[in-house]
């Protein structure tokens, strides 16, 4: 690859990936996951999970992805649906979320949960 064809490159992947609440490029389209990110405190593990709600119980919440991957996720009471504090009245079975979990051992604790669009098997669907 010569200088001139990486710069392209890097031009042309500008702006992918952009913030998560963006959904751009591919990490936007993902059904679950886990991934390791470096703080201060050091090494911390997150868990991201689209889906839908399929229980939502005292103290933790269900979600099954369109691959039939499901997860259940703590809930404490600083848990966040978009930007206020959330309690398991606002989240009902069949919500269409997107959940960001700290992870400990086998234990997600849900602190982020998004309403999400409706979604396909191919990614959103923008159109309903």
């Amino acid at each position: 690859m010569t200088a001139s064809s990486a710069g392209k490159e890097a031009a042309s992947n500008r702006g992918r990936f952009t913030h998560p609440g963006h959904h751009k490029g591919q990490l936007g389209r993902a059904e679950h996951g886990e991934f390791t990110v470096h703080t201060k405190t050091g090494d911390k593990t997150l868990d991201t999970q689209r889906g839908v709600v399929t229980a939502v119980n005292t103290g933790s919440v269900t979600v099954k992805s369109t691959d039939g991957f499901t997860a259940t996720y703590t809930l404490t009471p600083k848990v966040h649906k978009g930007k206020q504090t959330a309690t398991t009245t606002q989240i009902t079975t069949n919500d269409r979320v997107r959940v960001l979990a700290t992870k400990t051992g086998t234990t997600a604790t849900a602190t982020h949960i998004w309403s999400a669009p409706r979604f396909s098997d191919s990614g959103y669907n923008r159109s309903t």
